[in-house]
């Protein structure tokens, strides 16, 4: 058993640690915000209005209001999100968007080569296994 001494060092280390990687994800958080310039990196919108009847229509004041405010990560999974936290990695996207993206990757594709392209990323390793197996699909109904 621990002593209380090394119990309390340890929930010190615990807590130094967890600031300095919250201060690590603000940082990278305001950098990616500062990349996309007010709009979703994939989607371009800017902010979305949401009124009363759920269209984006105009001339009523809207109910809801939102920009791009999530930071989504190209490349995600449980316990590992935190290695790879980098600009090349991360984008600020609109939370509907950041949820169609991750439940249907496959239709954002061509938004996150693109977007690669632009800034001279490498595509990441979830679109490459995508774009490979979208390859051999259309390679085997092709042949």
């Amino acid at each position: 058993m621990n002593s209380p001494k090394v119990k309390i060092a340890n929930q010190k280390r615990r807590r130094e640690k967890l600031q300095r990687q919250a201060a690590e994800m603000a940082e990278l958080r305001e950098k990616v915000l500062a990349r996309a310039g007010g709009k979703g990196e994939l989607c371009g919108l800017g902010v979305v209005r949401i009124y009363s009847d759920g269209c984006w229509s105009r001339g009523e004041v809207p109910k809801q209001e939102y920009g791009p405010s999530q930071l989504a990560h190209l490349n995600g999974g449980i316990g590992r999100r935190r290695q790879q936290q980098s600009m090349e990695n991360c984008i600020a996207e609109h939370a509907t968007c950041h949820s169609d993206m991750d439940a249907r990757p496959l239709i954002w594709l061509p938004l996150v080569k693109s977007w690669c392209a632009r800034y001279g990323y490498p595509l990441p390793e979830r679109f490459r296994i995508l774009e490979a197996k979208q390859l051999q699909q259309k390679g085997v109904s092709n042949g």
